[in-house]
Order: structure tokens, then sequence, then C-alpha cells
């Protein structure tokens, strides 16, 4: 497994954040195809050229490309066509930049086969499938929003080697507080990605009503109504057992990349760096 990280939660823009990644000594980056500083799906061919060419000269790979789509992933059908044309912009952008996976959100998933949001989601991801094969890039999912039995039963309806799992298990257990090696049993065949982060589930969640405020900026609003429900830490000091969790991932042959995501703070790049050393002597145990 190789160890690296979203540049652009280093802080600061792409170039700044990936010579922050180098002196981390990791192997691999995964940017966003669009962030608060620059958008690469408008970068011309010569500026992906010095992109791919700095990670170079870094000794960092570019392992794919998260690719957010939005609020409410593809839950809204009037948006999903727009949606799904920006899920194959990031796939043109991974395949350019020699990546492997694009992550993202696709909203939450309801358990019901005839709920109407899912049947749009359905279509959306059969749709996007359809581009990943085309382009020879996986899909991934971003765990979190549901419970990892009813994210495989929706990846089983997709029924598309080229569409699995980012498996995120801080999310599984802030928002869902699911047994993240329970989750990783569930998906483990459809692992493509692997973030790394932490953080503490504090009282039940509504997963809908969580990833509605996060669409519409209102999670703070959220939190003064209904007290704190969970929060981000630094690795190791929330409730992922990560021993298990990557000895999991190890026996089930998962040999990709452990991608670390801390969110922007001033001491994100040092919350970084120990996460790095963690992840090191984990590693060296297995």
């Amino acid at each position: 497994m190789n160890i690296g990280v979203i540049p652009q939660r280093l802080g600061g823009g792409l170039f700044e954040s990936l010579r922050r990644a180098a002196k981390l000594g990791i192997d691999c980056v995964q940017p966003y195809s669009i962030s608060r500083t620059e958008n690469l799906l408008d970068f011309s061919d010569d500026q992906l050229c010095e992109l791919k060419n700095v990670c170079m000269d870094s000794g960092l790979s570019i392992t794919g490309i998260c690719g957010e789509v939005g609020g409410f992933g593809f839950r809204l059908a009037d948006k999903n066509p727009e949606r799904i044309d920006l899920c194959r912009k990031n796939f043109e952008l991974c395949r350019k930049l020699g990546g492997s996976v694009v992550s993202s959100h696709i909203g939450a998933i309801r358990p019901e086969p005839n709920d109407p949001l899912r049947l749009n989601q359905l279509d959306a991801v059969k749709a996007i499938g359809r581009y990943a094969k085309e382009f020879g890039i996986g899909f991934a999912i971003e765990t979190g929003p549901e419970r990892s039995e009813t994210l495989r039963g929706f990846l089983d309806e997709v029924d598309n080697p080229y569409v699995g799992v980012n498996f995120d298990p801080a999310n599984l257990c802030m928002i869902q507080n699911e047994n993240a090696c329970h989750a990783l049993k569930v998906l483990h065949d459809k692992i493509f990605h692997v973030h790394i982060k932490d953080g503490k589930n504090f009282q039940p969640c509504d997963a809908e009503q969580v990833y509605a405020a996060f669409a519409q900026g209102g999670i703070k609003q959220l939190f003064k109504e209904s007290g704190e429900l969970f929060t981000e830490t630094p690795v190791g000091e929330g409730d992922v057992n990560w021993p298990q969790c990557l000895g999991g991932l190890h026996g089930y042959g998962y040999d990709g990349a452990l991608t670390i995501e801390r969110e922007i703070t001033p001491a994100a790049f040092e919350d970084t760096k120990k996460t790095v050393e963690l992840l090191r002597l984990e590693l060296s145990r297995l």
C-alpha cells in the first residue's frame, strides 16, 4: 500500500500544496479537480504537463482525482445530465494525468429499491459507469452517507466492474457509527481507493439531514439545534481502529493508495505528517 494525500488539504494553491506534500516523503497524491484555488478542468494541456512534471520531480505519482459534483450528488434528476457530464470530464482529466480512479459522493442512498431518489442515483451511476469503462478509469463512491449493506446492494444493482468504493472509515464511524471493519468485510472486493482520516460520533445521526446540511452550508446550524453530532480528529485519536482496518485491507489483498484527507486547519501539515508516521509504523507490522 502506498501513502498519499489530497494536496489541497494542506492549504494554499495546488503547486504550493504539492511542494508541501513532497516534504512529507509520501508516494502519491489525489488532487481535487475543482478546489477553492483552481479548476483543473480548465487547465490547458501545457498546464497539465507542468503539473505532471512537478509531481514527477517530487517523486509523487497521481493516483486519481477527487471529482465532487456538488450537494445532493445524483439524487436530483434535473441536475444529473450536467453532473454526469462533469464526471466524464473528470475521467478525461484523470486519464491525462495518468490516474486510475475518480472518487465522488453521490448523495445518501435510501435502502428502499423503488425510492425515486435512489432510482435517480441508479440511473446516473449506470451512465457514469459506461463512461468509466470507456476511459478505463474506476469510479469510486464515497462511503458514509449510508450503511455499508445499503451501498453494497446499490453496487450489486449497478453491476459494473468499473464502479466501486472509495473506502472512508471515518465517514462510516462519524455518520453511521458503523464499525469500519464490518464495513470492510461487506465492501472489500469493491474497494478502489482509501481515504485516511479519523473522527468521533457523539450521538445518532440522520445521515440525510447531515448531508443536506453540508450541501446547503448549514452544518453549524444543525449542530446548534441538535448538539454536536460528530467531529473529525487527527488520525489515531478517533473511533477508527486503524491497526485492525489496515490489517483487514492487507488481508483482503488491497494494495492501492492510502490517501490522507485532513480538514484544512493551521495544524493540517503537522497532523498529516504525524499520520504519515503512524501509517508507516502500522504498515511495517503487517
